[in-house]
């Protein structure tokens, strides 16, 4: 679920730091570069899945190994944004089970700046063993949304990725696909091209 979680931050950072039509080119802009290397896995990295972890703890008691829920990596990446101001989301509103936000809450946000970005993250459960297919025409049209930046969720230790449709069926990225640890380097362009997966799933 921290990798999910990256992958949705990592998505919402880029959309509010380079615009949603963005496409990586044959040259990286400094700016992309940026991004990713707020991921990289050294401590040091502002969104690294140290940092996570470290808000795991704090914030939910989530022990190093133990199973991340969706709740505990919501929290990680409020508490993450809030002390990472230069990120380009100027906040995070959680809701760990109702999906509800409350007006006064944003509005404050947009009262210190009319120009500011809110990322909201909305626990909901949509079934017990499966998704109730009540929900599917609202998670196709949530996913469509130009506001959208995905769903992280699934079952525990098979949390994925949702970033679009097509026609009735979900795509998904699988964090669970194992990849070697790569240095970062302005000079290694297969580290940064590895954080741009083509491959998903249906």
């Amino acid at each position: 679920m921290i990798r999910t979680g990256q992958s949705l931050l990592g998505n919402a950072l880029q959309i509010a730091r380079l615009g949603r039509g963005y496409r990586i080119g044959s040259e990286l802009k400094p700016e992309e570069i940026s991004i990713i290397d707020w991921f990289v896995d050294i401590p040091d990295a502002p969104f690294s899945i140290h940092n996570f972890v470290s808000k795991g703890m704090e914030l939910s008691s989530k022990r190093p190994g133990e199973w991340f829920g969706p709740a505990a990596t919501s929290r990680s990446i409020q508490s993450l944004i809030r002390g990472f101001k230069q990120c380009g989301i100027d906040d995070c509103q959680i809701s760990v089970s109702s999906g509800d936000v409350y007006e006064e809450d944003v509005m404050k946000v947009f009262n210190e700046s009319k120009d500011s970005r809110i990322l909201l993250l909305l626990g909901v459960k949509l079934g017990i063993n499966a998704v109730n297919e009540f929900y599917w025409n609202d998670i196709k049209r949530l996913l469509g949304s130009k506001f959208s930046v995905g769903i992280a969720g699934g079952r525990p230790s098979s949390s994925l990725y949702f970033i679009g449709y097509q026609g009735n069926e979900l795509l998904y990225l699988d964090p669970h696909t194992a990849q070697p640890f790569l240095s970062p380097s302005h000079q290694e362009r297969s580290f940064y091209d590895s954080c741009h997966s083509s491959n998903y799933g249906k």
